[in-house]
């Protein structure tokens, strides 16, 4: 039963740190897509 425990345990935070990772990832891309953005913008008005 401990075992079962564990074995659960284990798969849940992998299974968060995939999320984690997955919306960082989305995040990093979100920020570096818009940063790409304000530059494209600023160097279009001036």
């Amino acid at each position: 039963m401990e075992r079962l425990i564990t074995l659960t345990t284990n798969a849940g935070l992998l299974l968060g740190l995939g999320i984690i990772s997955f919306f960082t990832q989305n995040l990093i891309t979100f920020v570096m897509l818009g940063t790409i953005m304000l530059m494209l913008f600023n160097i279009h008005i001036n």
